[in-house]
C-alpha cells in the first residue's frame, strides 16, 4: 500500500504520495523507540534511587540529632583540662546541659595519663547515642627557677655554668639552656649568664645570673697542682660519675683526720689544709671533697645546716648527670660510722631527726633533692 498525504497550501490541499517503508525500516524504528523507552526508565530509576537515599541520610542524621536537640544539649567538640589534675566529669562535654544522668563515658576516661600532655578522643554515649569529642591535657604553667646563684670561677679552669642553676616543672622534665655570648672565658672580669628551663610543652622562663672570672691566686695554684696529682693516682678513664665519686670519697676518708675546728670561710687554704696537713673539721672535710669533685668534672653544691646555737655542719650535694639529680654526700666522719655517700633525702632526714637535726637544711635554698 502506499502512504498518501494531504499538504495545505495557500488554500489548496495537494495530495502527496510516499512510497511503501520496508519491514526492515519498521523493525530499525521499532527498536529505536524501545530504546529510548529504557533509557527513560533508566532515568526515572535513578532519581528515585537518588531520592530515596537522600531521604534515608535525612531520617538516619536526624535519629541521631533529635535526641540531643529535643534534651537542649550538645556534645561539645573538645574539653581543655590541665597537666595533672583530676578526670573530667561528663557533663564537661555537654553544652547546656542542665542535666547530665542521660550522659556516660564510652571510653575508659581512668585509662588517659593526666600528667602528659597531649590530645585523646573521647567517645560519650548520650541518650543511647554515641558521640565523639577530644580531651587536651594542657601545661600552661612555666618552669620555676629553685637557685640560680651569682658565682665566681678562676680564669683558665672549667665552667660549671649549670652547677649554680637548677629549675622544677609540674611536668617532671625541664632542661636547661645557657646563654653565655657575653662570657669572654680568657679576660678576668663579671659577666651576665642567662638561663633558660623549658618543659615538654615549650613553657620557659629564663634568669640571669652575675659570673666573675679571676685570676688564680697562689693559693689556688698550689692546691690544683696537689690535687691534679692525687687525682691521676685514684681516676681512670673508664670510671663512671659514681666510681669518680667514690674514689675521691674513699681517699678523704683515708687520708683526713678528724679535728673539732677550723678557719671558715675560705674553702681552699681549708682544702689546702686537708691536704698538707690530712686534718680538719667538717668544713675542711666539705672544701676538700667541693675542690676534687670540681677538679675532677663532677657537678656539685655547697650546703650547710640550719644553724642551732653554736652548731654548724657544711657538706655536698653532687649531681652525677645519671637521671636522678642530685645526692647528699658529706665525707665528714661521725661517730657512729655512716657512709653518707649518694643519699636521698628521704635518708638524710631520718638520719638528721635521729642525731640531734645535724642535716637540717633549709630546702628552699636547694634544688629538690630526690
Amino acid at each position: 500500500m502506499v502512504r498518501q498525504d494531504y499538504v495545505i497550501e495557500d488554500g489548496h490541499a495537494t495530495r502527496t504520495t510516499h512510497p511503501p517503508v520496508s519491514e526492515r525500516e519498521k523493525e530499525r524504528r521499532r527498536r529505536q523507540r524501545a530504546k529510548k523507552r529504557r533509557a527513560q526508565k533508566r532515568r526515572q530509576f535513578l532519581l528515585l534511587a537518588l531520592t530515596v537515599g537522600s531521604i534515608a541520610i535525612l531520617v538516619y542524621v536526624g535519629a541521631q540529632m533529635l535526641p540531643v536537640m529535643l534534651g537542649g544539649q550538645k556534645i561539645v567538640d573538645e574539653v581543655e583540662v590541665a597537666l595533672g589534675g583530676d578526670a573530667p566529669e561528663v557533663s564537661l562535654f555537654l553544652k547546656d546541659a542542665d542535666d547530665a544522668s542521660d550522659a556516660a563515658f564510652i571510653t575508659d576516661m581512668s585509662a588517659i595519663d593526666y600528667n602528659k600532655a597531649g590530645e585523646y578522643e573521647v567517645e560519650i554515649s548520650y541518650k543511647d547515642n554515641p558521640y565523639k569529642s577530644k580531651l587536651v591535657v594542657t601545661d600552661r604553667e612555666k618552669p620555676v627557677f629553685t637557685m640560680a646563684e651569682d658565682f665566681t670561677t678562676i680564669l683558665g679552669d672549667p665552667i660549671t655554668y649549670k652547677s649554680h642553676v637548677a629549675a622544677t616543672d609540674n611536668s617532671g622534665d625541664v632542661s636547661i639552656t645557657v646563654g653565655s655570648d657575653a662570657v669572654n672565658p680568657n679576660e678576668p672580669g663579671t659577666y651576665d649568664v642567662t638561663y633558660t628551663a623549658t618543659d615538654p610543652s615549650g613553657n620557659s622562663v629564663s634568669t640571669t645570673v652575675q659570673m666573675t672570672i679571676i685570676e688564680q691566686t697562689a693559693d689556688e695554684k698550689e692546691l690544683n697542682e696537689k690535687l691534679d696529682a692525687i687525682l691521676a693516682d685514684i681516676i681512670t678513664d673508664d670510671m663512671t660519675n659514681k666510681d669518680k665519686a667514690w674514689a675521691i670519697f674513699s681517699y678523704i676518708r683515708n687520708h683526713v683526720g678528724y679535728v673539732s675546728s677550723s678557719e671558715k670561710g675560705d674553702y681552699v687554704k681549708a682544702a689546702l689544709q686537708a691536704v698538707k696537713q690530712g686534718q680538719g673539721d667538717c668544713y675542711v672535710y666539705f672544701s676538700i671533697a667541693k675542690a676534687m669533685l670540681t677538679r675532677a668534672g663532677l657537678k656539685n653544691m655547697d650546703i650547710e645546716r640550719i644553724p642551732e646555737g653554736d652548731k654548724m655542719h657544711y657538706w655536698n650535694l653532687v649531681d652525677l648527670e645519671d637521671g636522678h639529680g642530685w645526692y647528699h654526700y658529706d665525707t665528714t666522719p661521725r661517730v657512729d660510722h655512716p657512709t653518707i655517700f649518694l643519699w636521698d633525702d628521704a635518708k638524710i632526714r631520718e638520719y638528721s631527726d635521729h642525731h640531734d637535726n645535724c642535716h637540717n637544711y633549709d630546702r628552699t635554698k636547694y634544688p629538690k633533692i630526690p
